[in-house]
């Protein structure tokens, strides 16, 4: 009997959100990279975030921290999760050890969004072309420079930023422009077609995966493999011999997904 929370018994919208989440948990590298990165601001303000997706993971690992707007009554998030200070009230960081259906809704909205299939996606997150203001910056105390740096590199984590000179353009050269922008934005973003069941893993690939590590052995695996699957409850040996090959053929696809999904920093 499968114990452990399968991805793939997600509804359709949500169920890349659910494998990106459950691979990257398990990552060994991503939980220190999101240990560190939670724990220490100096981290965050030098993080890379060339993966969005583990970038989102991450931001919700912290509290949010907020700042009040000049000449308003209205106070922003600059650190962790896009929240209101009433939300932050009661929010607790994401952990680790979270499956995916007891993580924050805002959460898993988010990163469904991020990894949907389709622009239809009712889940899709809104677009601000306006980047938010900085608000009031002290100079006078140590902390305003990390304060505008945790700004800056919230910025760059949310956004492709894109810079184009103030000039008096005609359409044509507007067009021009435009394009590069395209060209430039696709090489950083790519996109996320409608893929196979097996995107992420296959539901099969995935049970095998998870019995692996419930039962901490290929022969457990097998065996509650065969109950699964035969509704039979042989001896562990006769399982090992029939699902050996296929239970770590399928552990070994999940965990290739977990490299694809938050490879190794392109200078190591």
């Amino acid at each position: 009997m499968l114990k452990l929370f399968n991805p793939t018994d997600e509804k359709i919208e949500s169920r890349n959100g659910a494998k990106f989440w459950e691979l990257l948990r398990r990552h060994p590298k991503f939980k220190k990279d999101a240990g560190d990165y939670a724990r220490d601001h100096e981290v965050r303000l030098f993080y890379d975030f060339d993966n969005a997706v583990a970038a989102c993971c991450m931001k919700w690992m912290v509290k949010p921290r907020f700042q009040k707007m000049p000449r308003s009554s209205k106070w922003v998030a600059w650190d962790g999760p896009d929240l209101s200070r009433t939300e932050a009230r009661s929010f607790k960081p994401l952990c680790l050890n979270q499956p995916w259906p007891a993580t924050p809704e805002k959460f898993r909205k988010e990163l469904a969004g991020m990894t949907r299939y389709s622009l239809q996606n009712p889940s899709r997150q809104p677009v601000h072309f306006k980047l938010p203001p900085f608000g009031n910056i002290d100079e006078t105390k140590k902390e305003w420079g990390i304060e505008n740096k945790l700004r800056l590199n919230r910025i760059n984590r949310e956004n492709i930023l894109i810079g184009i000179p103030r000039g008096s353009y005609t359409s044509a050269e507007v067009d021009l422009l435009l394009n590069r922008v395209k060209a430039l934005y696709r090489d950083e973003q790519s996109i996320l077609r409608e893929r196979p069941e097996s995107f992420l893993g296959s539901a099969k690939q995935w049970t095998a995966f998870l019995l692996f590590q419930q039962e901490g052995t290929v022969q457990g695996a097998c065996s509650q493999w065969e109950e699964l699957y035969y509704d039979r409850k042989d001896e562990g040996h006769l399982a090992l011999e029939r699902h050996k090959f296929k239970i770590t053929k399928y552990v070994k696809i999940i965990k290739q997904w977990q490299v694809q999904v938050y490879p190794k920093p392109r200078s190591s």
